[in-house]
């Protein structure tokens, strides 16, 4: 398969993105235009394959400024089938081309894939997905080790989905937290918060 890196319309980004069973709000044209409100510098990315241009990979590249210079960062991205070797090698060898070229010192990625599942206790189920930390480190990618707790300062490094299916209502719901979230919860509520649809 032969492929080509390039910026993507607007259009395009969001079709894929949306349409992608690894898609986020952050990997979206949506927080493409919060962050250039805030004053970032963003590129909406691809992977087009030559023979039909079809996309088949996407990435919201956001630049931060660090000390010496910018990190080229992918938060929740890229969207695409990490399954494919062949499409992941290509991707990230261009897309280190494409950070050098924009004077990145260094890439972060944090992609949308899961390690490890966990039960409502925090208890694991299943194995680690240690094969995709292989995949990244073949590809020269060092992991960087988890952190617990939360944030308010980056992207949360853990993504919990609960099972809602055997509560009842809200309040039931409000019982079933642990006494962070429900301090993390009354915290946001606290804020102004407005809601865009």
């Amino acid at each position: 398969m032969t492929y080509q890196f390039t910026e993507l319309t607007n259009e395009e980004f969001d079709q894929f993105e949306k349409q992608h069973q690894l898609g986020t709000f952050l990997q979206s044209q949506s927080q493409a235009e919060l962050l250039k409100k805030r004053g970032y510098k963003i590129w909406l990315v691809g992977v087009k394959e030559t023979k039909n241009n079809e996309v088949v990979a996407t990435a919201l590249v956001l630049r931060e400024t660090v000390r010496l210079g910018y990190v080229m960062s992918l938060d929740r991205g890229p969207l695409l089938d990490f399954d494919n070797q062949e499409l992941v090698a290509y991707f990230f060898a261009a897309f280190k081309m494409f950070a050098k070229a924009h004077n990145g010192l260094y890439i972060e990625v944090r992609p949308n894939v899961t390690f490890q599942l966990t039960d409502n206790h925090g208890e694991t189920i299943g194995d680690k997905n240690t094969s995709f930390f292989d995949q990244m480190s073949r590809l020269g990618f060092v992991h960087q080790p988890f952190s617990d707790g939360f944030t308010t300062v980056a992207s949360p490094e853990w993504e919990y989905i609960k099972d809602l299916s055997e509560l009842s209502d809200e309040k039931s719901v409000h019982q079933s937290y642990t006494k962070n979230a429900v301090y993390y919860l009354k915290k946001i509520s606290s804020s102004v918060l407005n809601y865009v649809s």
